[in-house]
């Protein structure tokens, strides 16, 4: 996904320079995009969404890998 964006709309390959956002559903995409792979983005921005990332984290056993 981030390789197409960064294809057609010239987005820097530097994980210091990429950011990810979005509001309500985006908002919980971005989270959601952003924690999966920390590696990719420096920062996530996230505003009116819905998530309840503290039982997602305890329900999540793959986390610490």
């Amino acid at each position: 996904m981030l390789q197409r964006c960064q294809e057609w709309f010239n987005i820097p390959n530097n994980e210091e320079q990429i950011f990810i956002a979005g509001i309500s559903m985006g908002g919980f995409g971005a989270l959601k995009v952003g924690l999966t792979n920390p590696k990719k983005f420096k920062q996530i921005f996230v505003m009116s969404a819905m998530a309840d990332i503290l039982t997602n984290w305890r329900n999540n056993s793959e986390r610490d890998e």
